[in-house]
């Protein structure tokens, strides 16, 4: 018996502390946490029975001599066997990992569809 595939679609938004360039540890990296947060995720693609991620867009920065204040990350998890509660655990776990390597960021998890 097949079961249907599931698809969730979440977003990742990535706060850091935006400041120029030259100053760097002044501030909070948030394309460096989001970064190792895709890293994260892609670490944990075999937890996922019979199923995929896709990473459908990441947006961060506006000025080629300023850290990023913000980041976000869009990505898709689907599988036959995955939950809603499975995907956003792994999600968040990764987060929370990706937010470690970058002191000073925080983030947040949205399921869109």
């Amino acid at each position: 018996m097949n079961k249907a595939i599931k698809r969730y679609t979440y977003e990742m938004t990535i706060q850091g502390i935006r400041v120029h360039g030259s100053t760097p540890w002044l501030g909070a990296d948030s394309i460096i946490a989001a970064a190792e947060t895709i890293r994260f995720i892609k670490a944990q693609m075999p937890a996922i029975a019979q199923g995929n991620v896709t990473f459908n867009s990441i947006n961060g920065g506006d000025s080629v001599n300023v850290m990023a204040e913000n980041c976000t990350i869009r990505v898709g998890l689907s599988g036959s066997f995955l939950t809603a509660a499975k995907a956003e655990e792994l999600l968040s776990g990764a987060l929370a990992d990706g937010l470690r390597e970058a002191p000073g960021t925080t983030g947040t998890l949205e399921l869109i569809r």
